[in-house]
């Protein structure tokens, strides 16, 4: 998987807007690293993988299918078409390793930090 750039950030941004405009969760997309939607304690590694998994598949992909099938085809350098034509587990390992990356949870710290003293209200919070 390639490395982020500037144009990944306007790519998350779409989703979590579509997301949002059709009456799904942004917060619940946002905590599923941290922590479970509930706000209940951060699972164990492999759990959190997991956890963006299911809320992605649940209820992103239901939403806004389009775009994150876009993102994640650029990511992994690829058309949709050719994202589209891998087998299952391919939207898995690309889930994993977006939630793997230290560079995904340091993001979107910061965005909401940042968002927080704009005016808005943190929906991320550090751990410990």
């Amino acid at each position: 998987m390639r490395a982020y750039t500037v144009a990944d950030v306007f790519a998350v941004a779409d989703i979590f807007a579509a997301v949002t405009e059709n009456g799904g969760g942004l917060g619940g997309l946002l905590k599923a690293d941290g922590g479970a939607p509930d706000g209940s304690a951060a699972p164990p590694d492999e759990g959190r993988g997991l956890a963006i998994a299911n809320y992605l598949l649940g209820v992103c992909l239901a939403k806004c299918r389009d775009k994150i099938v876009g993102w994640f085809a650029s990511l992994n350098e690829m058309t949709a078409e050719e994202y589209n034509a891998l087998p299952p587990e391919r939207l898995l390992d690309t889930v994993e390793e977006i939630a793997a990356r230290p560079e995904s949870k340091d993001f979107f710290l910061r965005a909401s930090r940042l968002f927080s003293k704009i005016g808005g209200s943190g929906i991320i919070t550090e751990k410990g």
